[in-house]
């Protein structure tokens, strides 16, 4: 029996849902904090395969079950507590392991309807390249890389032009720009622009008070 099995048959309340909830996140917060912490060792690509393991089997099982509030919270507590994986830009096979876990991410981005969870996981995918493209170079033309950025730009593109999703996607929109292959951006950069400029005049006009 798991821990959030455990959890889950002992505290069959409202009050248990909420803390089984917090446990849950904070289950995965340390996870990834102790992960982070042995990221340099010899055996942190190990490590690193044993919590992706068990994220991706957690966040099945949640999926396989009847969609509720309380499991669409779980599942963001969950993507949430991935907040301090960091990728590793070398060696080239642990860059390579980590793009292959944002890739399986970046699936589940695509797949999933709810708005909520959605907004989580562009949230994570922030966090986690904001370093990546501070110290981004030659690794914008590893093919794991630059096959994350394409699959997720244009549709992260699209959604962030409505009003539902621009807050949360237009942070995306920025990293994947930043992480792309110089022909991405110099093609793309510009629509992007022109994107937050409509909204900046559309924002503008509407707070504008009658004179």
């Amino acid at each position: 029996m798991t821990l959030l099995t455990w959890l889950s048959s002992t505290l069959n309340t409202k009050k248990g849902t909420l803390v089984l909830t917090l446990a849950t996140c904070t289950l995965w917060q340390t996870c990834m904090q102790k992960s982070s912490e042995c990221w340099r060792k010899p055996s942190s690509l190990l490590r690193f395969h044993a919590v992706k393991k068990k994220f991706m089997a957690e966040l099945k099982e949640l999926r396989h079950k009847e969609q509720s509030p309380y499991i669409v919270q779980s599942i963001i507590s969950l993507i949430m507590g991935m907040k301090f994986f960091r990728i590793k830009m070398y060696p080239v096979e642990d860059f390579e392991a980590s793009l292959q876990f944002m890739q399986e991410c970046a699936h589940y981005f695509l797949e999933v309807k709810d708005k909520d969870i959605k907004h989580a996981l562009a949230g994570l995918f922030v966090e986690i390249l904001v370093p990546v493209a501070a110290a981004v170079k030659n690794e914008v033309n590893v093919p794991c890389l630059r096959n994350f950025v394409e699959s997720l730009y244009d549709t992260t593109l699209e959604l962030s032009s409505r009003k539902k999703h621009s807050l949360a996607l237009y942070p995306l929109v920025t990293c994947l720009l930043c992480v792309s292959q110089k022909q991405l951006f110099l093609n793309r950069w510009h629509i992007f622009l022109n994107n937050c400029l409509s909204n900046l005049k559309v924002s503008a006009v509407g707070s504008e008070s009658p004179s």
